[in-house]
Formats: C-alpha cells, sequence, structure tokens
C-alpha cells in the first residue's frame, strides 16, 4: 500500500508519464491511412454496412477482394469495430487514430494493474508499463489502423488474465473468447496463465486440481476456435496450395528469433517490412544457438528467480506464432512484438525493484528507448513517407521498394523504383506487381512495344493477370495491331465468369 505522501508522489509521476505519452504519440491524430488500412478500411466494401453475423461468417469481409488477405486472417471483431467507425466517422483517418491511442492507453493501464498484481509493488509495475509505453516497437501497432487487432486482443488478454488472477473463471473464458476473435495469436494466454500460476501464483492460485476446470475450459475453447478458423480458411498457412518444407520453415524461424530479442533490446532500423534473409547456413546455426541458450536461461532461473524467468518466457511465448512453426509472409515484423513487450515489461519491473543501484542505466535506457520513439512516430503520417523511410533502412527489400513507387506521382522516378524491385529477390506477388505496373508507366509514357514486353513478362507469371491482359491490349492498339488486340479480347472474356460482364474500359477500347 502506499501512504499519503506516497500516493500523492505515485499520482504526479502517473500523470507525467501520461502526459509524455499523449505527447509523444499525440501527432499520429493527424496521420492518413496507410500499408494495409487501404484494404481492410479504405477499399473494404464489407464494411460499409453493419453486418455482424456476416463478419463471423464470411471471410472476405476481412479486406477489399483484390488483397488476398481473406486466405489469411479471420478477425471478425476488428471488422466490426471498422464497421462501426465507418457508422460514426467515415473515412476521416483522425478519429480512427485516436481510437487506437485511446485503446494502446488503456492496454497500458491493465499491463500496470498486472504487473502491481505480479510484483507487489506499484512503483515497479508502473516503470514496466512505462516501458510498455514508449518501446519503440509499439509505434508500429499504434499508428497503423490495422493492427486495432493488436490493441483489441491485447485488452481481452490482459483482462481475461486479471479474471483468472482474481477468481473470476466465467468472466475471464468469455474475455478469452472475444481476444480469440480479434487475433489469433491469443491462443499463447492459456500458455502465459499456466506460466503465472506456476511461477508466480496470486493469492494462492497456483497450480492445482481446482484450476482444472479452468484449464479444460480454456483448451476446449481453443480447439472449437481453431476448427472454426480452418473451417471458414480452409488452411492453417499463409501459403495457400504451396507445399512448405518445414525444415526451412524452422531454419527460418530460429534465424529470425535472435533478429526479435534485438528489437526488444537496440530496436535500431526500425521498417514498416523486413525482406528475407540469404539461407545462410551460419545465421541459421547462431539464430538456433541463441533459441536454445535463452529457454536454457528461462530454465535456470525458475527457482532462483521465478518472476524473471516468468519475464523470459513470456516473451518467448509471444513469439511462438511468427517463428515459422505455422509459416507466415514475414519474416520479422515490429508488431509481432506486443505480446513479447509485455513480459519484457515484467522483467523491467523486477530489475527496477531488486536492484536499486542500476536504476539509473535501466533509466537511461528507458530514456534511449523514448527517444527512437519520438523520432518514428513521424515516420508513419503518410503513406509516401512510411516507405521512402522503408527503404532508407533497407534498400534492398523489393517490396518496400514496389511499395514506395506506388507513393510516387512521378512516373520516372516510380520507374525506377519498381525496377529496383525487380533487381532484389521479389516475391512472386511482388514481381507481378512491379511488371504491371511497369507496363501500364510505359503505356502513359507513349512507349507500347515496351509495355507489351513488360505486360508479356507479366503474364508468363501468371497468364490469368487481369491488369497484364489489359495492359497488352492497350499496347496491341497502340501499336495499330488489332488483331492480336481482338485475341486478348477473347481470352479475358474466357476467363471471365459467363455472367459476368465485360470490363467497360476494355469494350469501350475494343470499338475504338
Amino acid at each position: 500500500m502506499l501512504s499519503s505522501r506516497g500516493g500523492r508522489s505515485f499520482a504526479l509521476l502517473a500523470a507525467a508519464l501520461a502526459l509524455a505519452a499523449a505527447l509523444v504519440y499525440g501527432p499520429l491524430r493527424r496521420a492518413q491511412f496507410v500499408y494495409d488500412d487501404w484494404w481492410t478500411i479504405v477499399r473494404n466494401p464489407a464494411i460499409r454496412s453493419v453486418s455482424p453475423v456476416r463478419f463471423f461468417t464470411d471471410r472476405s469481409t476481412v479486406a477489399g477482394p483484390a488483397s488476398g488477405l481473406a486466405t489469411d486472417i479471420y478477425r471478425p471483431l476488428v471488422t466490426l469495430s471498422f464497421a462501426l467507425d465507418y457508422r460514426i466517422w467515415g473515412l476521416s483517418p483522425g478519429a480512427w487514430h485516436v481510437e487506437n491511442l485511446l485503446l494502446f492507453f488503456l492496454n497500458a493501464a491493465l499491463l500496470w494493474v498486472l504487473l502491481r498484481r505480479l510484483l507487489g509493488d506499484s512503483w515497479t509495475a508502473l516503470a514496466g508499463a512505462a516501458l510498455f509505453l514508449f518501446h519503440p516497437v509499439q509505434v508500429q501497432t499504434v499508428a497503423w489502423v490495422t493492427q486495432r487487432s493488436n490493441l483489441l486482443s491485447g485488452a481481452g488478454f490482459l483482462g481475461a488474465l486479471l479474471c483468472w488472477t482474481s477468481g473470476r473463471t466465467i468472466c475471464g473464458l468469455l474475455l478469452y473468447v472475444l481476444t480469440l476473435m480479434c487475433k489469433e495469436t491469443a491462443l499463447i494466454l492459456p500458455l502465459v496463465l499456466i506460466l503465472i500460476d506456476a511461477l508466480a501464483p496470486v493469492q494462492g492460485r497456483g497450480l492445482s486440481r481446482e484450476r482444472l476446470p479452468l484449464y479444460a475450459g480454456v483448451g476446449a475453447l481453443s480447439l472449437l476456435y481453431l476448427a472454426v478458423r480452418s473451417r471458414l480458411l480452409g488452411q492453417w498457412s499463409q501459403f495457400e496450395g504451396q507445399a512448405r518444407h518445414w525444415g526451412s520453415e524452422l531454419a527460418l524461424g530460429a534465424t529470425a528469433f535472435p533478429v526479435y530479442i534485438g528489437k526488444l533490446l537496440a530496436p535500431l532500423g526500425l521498417r514498416p517490412s523486413y525482406g528475407y534473409p540469404d539461407p545462410d547456413p551460419f545465421r541459421i546455426a547462431a539464430g538456433a544457438l541463441a533459441l536454445a541458450a535463452f529457454i536454457a536461461g528461462a530454465w535456470a532461473l525458475r527457482r532462483r528467480a521465478p518472476i524473471l524467468a516468468l519475464a523470459s518466457a513470456w516473451i518467448f511465448i509471444g513469439l511462438l506464432p511468427f517463428l515459422q512453426i505455422i509459416p507466415i509472409r514475414a519474416f520479422v515484423a515490429e508488431r509481432f512484438l506486443y505480446f513479447s513487450v509485455m513480459g519484457l515489461a515484467l522483467g523491467f519491473g523486477r530489475l527496477f525493484g531488486r536492484y536499486p543501484r542500476a536504476r539509473w542505466v535501466m533509466g537511461l535506457w528507458l530514456a534511449w528507448l523514448s527517444c527512437i520513439t519520438v523520432l518514428a512516430v513521424p515516420q508513419w503520417m503518410t503513406e509516401q513517407r512510411l516507405w521512402a523511410y522503408g527503404i532508407r533502412q533497407e534498400p534492398a527489400n523489393a517490396f518496400a521498394q514496389a511499395c514506395y513507387a506506388e507513393t510516387l506521382h512521378d512516373p520516372i522516378k516510380a520507374e525506377e523504383h519498381y525496377r529496383l524491385a525487380l533487381m532484389n529477390r521479389p516475391a512472386e506477388a511482388v514481381r507481378l506487381a512491379a511488371l504491371v505496373n511497369l507496363s501500364r508507366l510505359a503505356l502513359h509514357g507513349k512507349r507500347p512495344q515496351e509495355a507489351r514486353v513488360w505486360a508479356e513478362t507479366a503474364l508468363r507469371q501468371d497468364p490469368a493477370s487481369l491488369p497484364a491482359l489489359y495492359n497488352l491490349f492497350q499496347s496491341f492498339r497502340a501499336l495499330g495491331r488489332r488483331r492480336d488486340a481482338r485475341e486478348v479480347y477473347l481470352r479475358v472474356k474466357s476467363l471471365l465468369p459467363e455472367d459476368a460482364p465485360m470490363p467497360l474500359r476494355l469494350e469501350e477500347d475494343l470499338r475504338k
């Protein structure tokens, strides 16, 4: 308990932290929609009406039809929140960003309550909450409206743990269900609960027979969710219809692990997208050793420093969904660290309370992290600024080059960056998009022969690409090859369903 004087000091410090957080993240209220916001919000026709049943049963509602996200993601409550926001705010991005900020601050408050319960001290819990607020990897989650999935699932995650550590079983189970409906990574919650019961039991609620009904309920809900999700999405991996080699995926996960730990401890070179590394045996071996050493260290701490063991295990468990055990498209992403930062905050609070002489070092580290956060926030204000920052950090990232090119109004510069994307081992989807856009830009530049070459190259990769076929049609027309243009027209017609209308521009152009 805090004394009256200590209580006033604590309240002043907590208010100062809240004000500092508002100042650091406040500029985001003027930010635009960026990255996947265009697919999940701006170009998503499903959120134009509030249809809760459809959001839960139709996977296509997650984003615009051309995004390809419908095979990856099942987050109906997030889609529902977007539909409600659209009903209230329309497409004014400021209000959407303010909502994200409020959710982030709510999560920081919930984490403080949980840390106080685990650490038994308000001051050390506040130190942990400060780390959670000002760690630079949080910027991606807060600044990107689509990552409301992180924020909503984080609120449910922390709320469920607070319920279960205070004996409110049914309330916790309900929150767990809601959390799963916001993001699939909430499946780590049962593991965190068991670790808390094993290493830092609250009010005598440790591993015991009395907790078996709770564990059984959580397990049953997890299995039910997985069954529903796999039924609706039809797959586990994000690579639909492609065979994946488990050995290479685990090697990739081992390679990613030290990168994630590095971003937690020294978050330099932050960016919206990370390119896949070369399959370097030395890098894979070093990653596997780092992973083994981390797990061994957490195990060694379990008796002498159980809170630190819990914090380490929490960090590791938070990363489990992203170590390519089930293949995902991203190699590394800062938003994937959201739950792991909670574990880091627990460890930070424990060390802050246990080693008073080291507090000045920890304070300097936190101040350094805060400075990086201050510098990172403005990079997320606009789409063009975001991807310009991304290619400065990693010029060889083909995805970032293509995304930056798409934001440019200067066709010469856009062509340059699409060509750079092709030169840097792009993924198939990125390569196709770059080829199609180079063909389009060549058409606009009155270079039909070049446009034809780019379009035909794109069609060798995907013979059913309608944008590439349209560009090929236009290039044949510009070259005066009307017969070839007619063949492309018939090819497009054969690809469309019988009751689907021919694209209007194609019909009009053919009549010219």
